[in-house]
């Protein structure tokens, strides 16, 4: 089987809302990137098949997929919302554990959905205003993020769904 690699010309990739092909079809194509991924659920679910491993996300849910995974989603209902970030590791603070991200790329906790909504909407302010100081501010906020997620993790929810493909 062929997979697509799809990387935007930037180092940095900032989408809101749904894309009209998967609007579509309900379906992403089997894809990687030459970039990191980072996924958040806005509303409604979908589910993604990550590396040959299913996950059934919902609203609040930080998916981060390492370069060169394959993965795509599907969603049943097209009613959702989603924010997908794409970015080199220079966007991600050192401490983020990338070797096993792979095994551990679903982040669910409904304790920090509220901030971590700020944060994304911050992320894509910056995006759009594309300053002198824009790359540095992008890095301090997705930083931000990561150190969100790290300082959490022992309050992650289980996400008892996950299943082979």
């Amino acid at each position: 089987m062929n997979f697509i690699k799809f990387d935007p010309d930037d180092n940095f990739y900032f989408h809101k809302g749904i894309s009209k092909r998967v609007s579509e079809t309900g379906a992403s194509w089997p894809h990687y990137h030459g970039l990191y991924e980072i996924y958040f659920m806005l509303e409604g679910s979908c589910t993604y098949f990550i590396d040959n491993k299913v996950y059934n996300i919902q609203a609040g849910d930080i998916v981060i997929i390492p370069d060169g995974t394959i993965h795509h989603t599907k969603y049943e209902d097209i009613k959702h919302s989603r924010i997908l970030l794409n970015c080199t590791e220079k966007y991600i603070p050192s401490v983020f554990p990338l070797s096993t991200s792979k095994e551990d790329c679903l982040f669910r906790n409904p304790y920090i959905s509220e901030e971590a909504k700020k944060i994304f909407e911050k992320i894509e302010s910056e995006y759009r205003l594309k300053d002198s100081l824009s790359d540095e501010i992008l890095i301090c906020h997705t930083h931000s993020l990561f150190y969100l997620l790290i300082r959490n993790r022992d309050s992650f929810v289980s996400a008892d769904n996950e299943n082979s493909v």
